[in-house]
């Protein structure tokens, strides 16, 4: 199954100390294919930065998200966090609200993959199901947290076509050609003189 993990869920993946804390959504993790939002890897590497990680710890965190699809910012991508956030902002619901922009990214980015989003945040209750605020964003595609994830039929997540473009590293690239100079540059780790 296709999920889309949280921030908070994603680092504790990580953490020897808060892994037990929230094991159960860990577990969940288990068996999927796990996708990050952008803003997902961005809160990562801001928080090993606030929090001085050495360099074994910061390798061990890119080696992790490495492991993940990120899902890139696209036009159809930023769409759906629009319709998403007027959507709850219509109904009432705080995840509309700018102290929660990066869970709406984050959400959005499960509604734009119709991946399911394990989470342990509750700010997306009530808030991911057909009657509130993804109703005019995305057809009814409803996602709970708390690691319940509903994903019985993903045709009824997104109403309407949905074009998800192909991930950076899945796709299947060559050279057409030979490159005209392929031993005559001189280079250095990281860079070409």
């Amino acid at each position: 199954m296709r999920v889309v993990v949280d921030t908070g869920v994603f680092s504790a993946s990580l953490s020897r100390r808060r892994r037990v804390r929230f094991e159960p959504f860990v577990s969940l993790m288990a068996g999927n294919q796990i996708f990050l939002a952008a803003v997902t890897v961005s809160e990562l590497r801001y928080g090993a930065l606030v929090a001085e990680w050495g360099d074994q710890r910061r390798q061990r965190l890119e080696a992790a998200i490495q492991a993940t699809t990120v899902i890139p910012v696209s036009d159809d991508l930023l769409s759906t966090i629009a319709r998403l956030r007027h959507g709850c902002r219509v109904a009432g619901h705080p995840l509309h609200e700018r102290s929660h922009a990066n869970d709406l990214w984050i959400a959005a980015s499960a509604i734009q993959t119709r991946a399911a989003l394990l989470t342990a945040d509750n700010i997306f209750d009530g808030a991911m199901s057909k009657e509130r605020c993804v109703e005019e964003c995305s057809g009814g595609h409803e996602i709970a947290s708390a690691g319940h994830v509903h994903v019985d039929d993903p045709a009824l997540f997104i109403d309407g076509s949905v074009d998800v473009p192909p991930f950076p590293g899945n796709l299947p690239l060559g050279l057409v050609d030979e490159p005209a100079a392929t031993n005559g540059v001189a280079a250095w780790s990281g860079g070409v003189d």
